[in-house]
Parts: C-alpha cells; sequence; structure tokens
C-alpha cells in the first residue's frame, strides 16, 4: 500500500505557506470543484465491486502533471494519492494502480495510446488530467470527445472523472472539456476553480502552490487528490449495499463533433513500409515509441505508405543541432515543422497532424530542408512514431 499524505499532513510538512498566507481547508473549497456532477452510476458501481472484494483497476492518464512531475516522492503525486484512497477503503480488495500519465502531451496524443498505455489493463475507473496540456480552443472538444469515447464504450464500463488542473495564469482547456463532459454526463473536478478565486483575491500565492508556471507542488498535488477523493467519498456514501447499481449510461449519446478519435494505435516507425529513403538511418529502439528514423543530413528524404483515414506523428523536439522537415502526404506539402526550440529544460516529441478521414492508402513523404532555425548548428530530425485513428 502507498503512503496516503493527506490534505491535513500536507500542510502539516510544509508548515506555514512560503507566502504566510493560511492554506485553505477542503471544506471551504470543494463546492465549488465540482464543475460539473454528472452520472456516478459507474462510480457506484465500481465501488460496489470494491466493497465485494473484487479486484479494482483504477488509472489516470494525463501529462505532465499526472506523471508526477515536482513530487518530493512519487507517493506523493495526486495519481498515486488517488489510487491510495481505494487501498484505503477498500483494503479487502486487491487495488491494481495504472499511471497513463506522459509530459508535454495532450489528448490529441492520448486518443493513440490510450489502448496501449490505460485501456489494455481494464480500467474500472479513470481520471484523465490535460487541462493544461491541450490548447484551449475547439480542437480540445474533439480529441478529449474522442478519449472518452473510446474508454466509456469498454466492455467493463469504467468510470471516468475528469480533473481540471491550471496554470500560473489561471487558465486551461477546461470550458471546452467541460462542454464534452456534461454531454457524456461525467463527473469533472476543477482544481482550478477550487482554488484560482483565492490567487486572484490575493488570499493566496501561486507560489504556494507550484514551483514553475504549470506543476504542482505536494502540496498542490495533495489538494488534486483531496478534490477527486472528496468526490469518490460522497460517490461511495451514496452507494447501496445492493443490488448493483444499474449504470445509466451504457449507451454513449451521438458525438458532439464526430468519431474520427473513436479508435486509434501508435506504430512503430521500424516496422513503416519504406519506399524511398535517402539518408535516414533506423536508429536505437525506444521503450515508448520504438525505433525512431534518423538523419543529420539536410535534404535528407524518406517516404513510407500508410492506410487512414487519419494519420500523425511525433518527431523529436529539443534545444541542439536539429533542422526543419517538410510534411508532406501524397505528393501535396502539409507543413514545415521545426525541431530546434528554445527551452533548456528537456526534449519532447510535439504531435502533428498529416491528414484526417480520408481514407485509403496514402504516401507520406518527410524533406529534411537546407533552411533551420538561425540558433541551430545542424539539421538533424527524427521521427518517433507515427499514428492512426479511426481505423475500424
Amino acid at each position: 500500500m502507498s503512503e496516503i499524505l493527506s490534505l491535513g499532513l500536507a500542510m502539516a510538512l510544509a508548515g506555514s505557506a512560503p507566502s504566510g498566507k493560511p492554506y485553505p481547508p477542503l471544506a471551504d473549497i470543494y463546492p465549488q470543484a465540482i464543475a460539473n456532477h454528472g452520472d456516478t452510476s459507474r462510480l457506484q458501481r465500481a465501488c460496489q465491486r470494491a466493497r465485494n472484494g473484487e479486484k479494482i483497476v483504477v488509472g489516470v492518464i494525463g501529462g505532465s502533471i499526472t506523471a508526477g512531475a515536482k513530487t518530493s516522492k512519487s507517493d506523493y503525486s495526486w495519481g498515486r494519492q488517488f489510487a491510495a484512497w481505494w487501498e484505503k477503503n477498500f483494503p479487502q480488495s486487491e487495488v491494481v494502480f495504472v499511471n497513463a500519465g506522459i509530459g508535454a502531451t495532450g489528448t490529441a496524443l492520448a486518443i493513440h495510446r490510450a489502448q496501449r498505455d490505460l485501456l489494455s489493463q481494464r480500467p474500472d475507473v479513470v481520471v484523465v488530467e490535460f487541462s493544461v496540456n491541450d490548447t484551449a480552443n475547439a480542437d480540445a472538444i474533439e480529441t478529449m470527445e474522442g478519449l472518452l469515447r473510446q474508454i466509456l464504450s469498454q466492455e467493463q464500463q469504467p468510470a471516468v472523472v475528469m480533473l481540471h488542473t491550471m496554470n500560473s495564469n489561471g487558465g486551461n482547456a477546461q470550458q471546452f472539456h467541460l462542454d464534452v463532459a456534461k454531454h457524456y454526463q461525467v463527473p469533472a473536478i476543477s482544481y482550478r476553480d477550487a482554488l484560482w478565486p483565492l490567487i486572484a483575491a490575493d488570499k493566496l500565492e501561486w507560489s504556494d502552490l507550484s514551483p514553475d508556471t504549470v506543476h504542482p507542488n505536494d502540496i498542490g498535488h495533495t489538494y488534486c487528490a483531496a478534490l477527486v477523493n472528496q468526490f469518490l467519498a460522497d460517490c461511495l456514501a451514496e452507494t447501496p449495499a445492493a443490488p448493483p447499481v444499474a449504470i445509466s449510461t451504457a449507451t454513449l449519446p451521438a458525438p458532439l463533433v464526430g468519431t474520427a478519435f473513436d479508435s486509434g494505435e501508435v506504430i512503430d516507425p521500424g516496422s513503416l513500409d519504406i519506399i524511398s529513403n535517402k539518408g535516414f538511418t533506423l536508429g536505437a529502439a525506444d521503450r515508448r515509441w520504438g525505433q525512431p528514423w534518423i538523419t543529420t543530413t539536410p535534404g535528407a528524404s524518406i517516404s513510407f505508405t500508410m492506410d487512414g483515414p487519419t494519420i500523425a506523428m511525433l518527431f523529436w523536439r529539443i534545444k541542439g543541432p536539429m533542422g526543419k522537415a517538410r510534411i508532406s502526404i501524397d505528393g501535396e506539402p502539409v507543413t514545415v515543422v521545426d525541431a530546434w526550440f528554445a527551452q533548456t529544460w528537456g526534449g519532447y516529441t510535439p504531435y502533428q497532424l498529416i491528414c484526417k478521414n480520408k481514407p485509403g492508402r496514402h504516401v507520406v513523404t518527410i524533406d529534411v530542408l537546407t533552411e533551420k532555425h538561425p540558433d541551430s548548428d545542424g539539421h538533424a530530425f527524427e521521427l518517433r512514431a507515427v499514428l492512426r485513428a479511426g481505423v475500424k
């Protein structure tokens, strides 16, 4: 069993907030944290099964916050504390925790990796956290919808809860994600709505909750977990002993946007059907994505075939000797991507959509340009993964 960091213990460990302002009690902020109550029949069914001693798989999927960034100990991450709630309240049940958090990723990538990283473990309860990773626009509606539809349609009828975090400006994609939550009657808990009003009113400082512009510290993670876990506790209190709760959301409603992302997969670049290659070589296998195709040569080019209808890719981006590449499909340019960027915190794998809702077989081409960022001293480019969605 993991160590449970209660909100009271976290405050005691931290002492006073760095600003000297008091941390608010959970009871004072919890009511406004419920951004959408939704339907709790799936959660109640999971509570019944755990109460009966059945094995329960609880999962989380999100970005670096979900992965546990900036916690002093892995057990203090909000996801691990969420799992610990199940362990504490149902000692008679085997609780399996799945953490599918990957830093610097949003729902656009999650729709491709959800089956591999999370759903293959047959979770009974899933918390989704992508509010600060998704761009706050209508695209976040479609990709979040695709992710929720994949989870909710699983045979075991898992429960889903959204968690909305925030950045140092109080910003996130919550308003767009909430459209999806309300449509699918998914509960949504907002760390932002609970704490940002206090920051805006100068009753708390951002630095009391985070060491940077995005990631919560131990106290912030514990608030996230405490808010979600209080909702679980309320749900448990309403769960009857018997008979089994009927799932009122077993049939999904018509989609808000569409079904382009109702399925997805990650494809190892090393397994691609390469039809031409000038200057690219296969690199060492990565445990997450497979074997990348890499080059350091301007003018290098690689083409491969891929069946649609929706195709995307991941490439490596870092402050280093990186170049630019033109991405084309069936001979038509799609975009130019720059593998160099100015940040020094490390590298990441940006998501690049290549085509959407175009059935049939396509030819994807990557051409490394002689042009590069003025601050880059090289032309390196790495294709880390190919992604596909919508294949029936």
